[in-house]
């Protein structure tokens, strides 16, 4: 048995359930049965659109250690099995506690010593390789760098299509929050610029945002923006743009495997160190902190846009230099690597 524990809430992106969802589906093709353990009832519609069983521990999310002897519970349902935690607000205490029940594995940045964990997976491309490897003994595997980035296959198949209507398509997501508003700020500028009449904008809404309302209000009937709620298939989506806008989590990395150029900003600060890493191995075209530095990152993004727009070949060579770090076949490795221990 395999168990994720993850969680997504207004405070935490959805990547974190997306990305154990590409994993956990790796699994499922291995043979192995995975359940999806969680703190409340907010990732169920993801979970219930993957079909995967998923069990509510009712417990605080941002305090792991209250729901220590829900989760004992549940381990000693199976034997031996695999734990992989997926959430910042683990701790070597919560992982000790748990570690007779069952073997971990935690997926994450986290920059502490978590205790004597069977795996680790880092897939950002700022690591600190030395503190990984004075801290974890050689019992412990380390699943560190790009090469590890958890995606589904879909996204190695992507085929783009030519159809554009002339237009310069761009997708435009932040996942499955917005608490900033950072969507219907960066949308409002593009829409004003020289060259608005050659793009389409394709808007992804997340099912947390809080500006729903709001967003359909403006641009139902738009000829320039699309509208996309309760997306099944962001590869399918990504076909069919030629650019894209993009917070710096999971969807950078999917967006590489698929060959579409991207232009990125941090929504929070757990995500600068991997965007400033990804911008300087020419992955990204990065443009700063959204949350720190809300006017000058809309700017910057929106100076990009126009550079991509009316320069074909630039987001073709971008593209292809951030499909050369992140192949998309992450999934495979950390599974092979994870089935024997």
């Amino acid at each position: 048995m395999i168990f994720f524990r993850a969680d997504s809430n207004k405070q935490i992106a959805s990547g974190h359930i997306m990305r154990c969802l590409s994993i956990a589906q790796a699994f499922s093709e291995a043979g192995e049965e995975v359940e999806f353990l969680i703190a409340d009832e907010n990732p169920i519609s993801m979970l219930e659109r993957a079909g995967v069983k998923y069990t509510v521990l009712h417990s605080v999310w941002n305090n792991l250690m209250d729901e220590v002897e829900r989760m004992k519970v549940k381990l000693q349902e199976f034997n031996n099995p695999l734990l992989l935690i997926d959430t910042y607000y683990v701790s070597r205490q919560y992982v000790e506690a748990l570690l007779p029940y069952a073997r971990i594995c935690y997926l994450g940045s986290k920059p502490e010593y978590l205790g004597p964990l069977q795996a680790l997976i880092n897939y950002s491309t700022d690591i600190d390789y030395d503190f990984y490897q004075s801290n974890y003994s050689t019992n412990s595997k380390l699943l560190l760098g790009a090469a590890y980035a958890p995606l589904r296959k879909e996204f190695l198949e992507v085929r783009h299509s030519d159809d554009k209507n002339g237009r310069c398509r761009i997708l435009l997501t932040t996942g499955n929050t917005d608490a900033r508003n950072s969507v219907g700020k960066i949308l409002a500028q593009l829409l004003r610029v020289k060259v608005s009449h050659q793009i389409e904008v394709h808007v992804v809404v997340g099912g947390m945002f809080e500006t729903k309302e709001s967003l359909h209000q403006l641009y139902d009937g738009s000829d320039k923006v699309v509208l996309h709620e309760n997306v099944k298939s962001m590869s399918s989506l990504m076909a069919n743009c030629d650019l894209a806008v993009s917070a710096n989590g999971t969807t950078v990395y999917e967006l590489s495997a698929a060959k579409v150029p991207t232009i990125s900003f941090a929504m929070v600060e757990e995500q600068v160190k991997s965007a400033r890493k990804l911008s300087e191995l020419g992955v990204v075209d990065y443009c700063g902190e959204f949350y720190n530095e809300e006017e000058a990152v809309v700017n910057s993004i929106v100076e990009s846009v126009q550079k991509y727009v009316l320069n074909p070949q630039a987001r073709v060579q971008l593209a292809e230099k951030a499909n050369s770090v992140v192949d998309g076949k992450g999934c495979e490795r950390i599974v092979e690597t994870l089935l024997k221990l």
